[in-house]
């Protein structure tokens, strides 16, 4: 059993997960709570311990997966590109490899490939985030109890706990028939849960980020309803008492938000049953605009405001036993450090 702190239930948990959304901010956030109000995620916002969380990497003002990653993985600032090492190239202890050491059974799941930045910060270390090849021996060499994800080009000959679905990332789910997130977490999830002295399980979303630095507005919507179906496999098990569940971001991408607009000829004034006639004056967005998406069409009402990365906060929320030490405004290392003590760690 996972023995964790700030946990005050008679019975700890089985287990602790993390699950990111690469690249979801506030924006992203509001857009799957608006296309799905009764969703996982949804659910978790009302009755679970929300926090907010400053991505700022080591000196920088934006980060990137990499530093993100190592953040969440170690509880180390690191500076942009470097995976789980410090700022001066040090090698440092992932959650994963302090789980492992403990005799915990550890996994990691995304729709990326399995060396890209955020599954290799927890499976790796490098000063180079593109340094693909060494990055992949070293993720066959310490494979954990169970991977899911792409990447066959770069990890030859994997061990059977290596589960390779793809070359490289996933595709897109709303255009193309592949694996969902919940499919492939329910996986993992039972190949760790067998260890009778508990788990560690990161779960990326991963094509969030994808969607957002190409500004592709109805496969971002696409990937959060996926990651809000992986959340509905999780989140029970969370309010039983069985996990640990967090969820949060590495960063933002995209600046993404939903906006109105000024015409050239303003919608047609309404008459209310007061008798008060009013006057929109502008489009101000319709549940049209969701159903737009889902269809995969964009529309004007959405606004990005660049194809990188942004500073913004990143919400975070937590449910389970344990959940309360997440609650409120934190920097990001500062969650890799409380994820390390759940597990027991100092």
């Amino acid at each position: 059993m996972v023995a964790l702190i700030g946990c005050t239930s008679a019975k700890p948990p089985r287990g602790v997960v993390l699950v990111i959304g690469d690249g979801m901010g506030p924006g992203q956030v509001d857009l799957l709570l608006r296309a799905h109000p009764d969703g996982a995620l949804a659910e978790m916002m009302r009755d679970g311990e929300i926090g907010l969380v400053d991505t700022t990497p080591f000196g920088a003002l934006v980060t990137d997966s990499a530093a993100g990653g190592t953040a969440l993985a170690t509880g180390v600032q690191t500076r942009p590109r470097m995976l789980s090492v410090d700022p001066d190239g040090r090698r440092v202890e992932t959650l994963l490899e302090a789980a492992a050491r403990d005799g915990l059974a550890t996994g990691v799941v995304t729709t990326e490939d399995l060396t890209d930045a955020t599954p290799a910060a927890f499976l790796a270390h490098d000063v180079d985030r593109n340094d693909s090849a060494a990055i992949a021996a070293q993720e066959l060499a310490a494979p954990p109890t169970i991977a899911i994800g792409g990447g066959a080009k770069w990890l030859h000959h994997p061990p059977e706990s290596m589960q390779l679905v793809a070359d490289g990332a996933l595709p897109y789910r709303s255009r193309t028939a592949r694996p969902s997130l919940a499919s492939l977490t329910t996986k993992a999830l039972d190949a760790v849960s067998r260890n009778p002295n508990g788990f560690v399980l990161v779960v990326e979303g991963a094509l969030i980020d994808n969607a957002c630095h190409e500004h592709l507005a109805p496969e971002l919507l696409g990937e959060l309803l996926d990651l809000d179906d992986a959340l509905a496999v999780l989140w029970p098990r969370a309010r039983a008492g069985e996990i640990l569940l967090v969820v949060t971001a590495d960063h933002e991408t995209g600046g993404f938000g939903l906006q109105f607009r000024e015409l050239a000829e303003p919608p047609p004034a309404v008459k209310l049953a007061s008798g008060a006639v009013w006057e929109p004056t502008a489009d101000f967005g319709s549940a049209s605009v969701l159903d737009d998406l889902r269809r995969g069409k964009s529309s004007p009402t959405v606004v990005w405001a660049t194809p990188a990365h942004t500073a913004a906060l990143v919400p975070l929320v937590a449910a389970g036993p344990g959940a309360t030490a997440f609650t409120g405004f934190h920097e990001q290392w500062q969650i890799g450090r409380l994820l390390r003590a759940s597990i027991g760690g100092r």
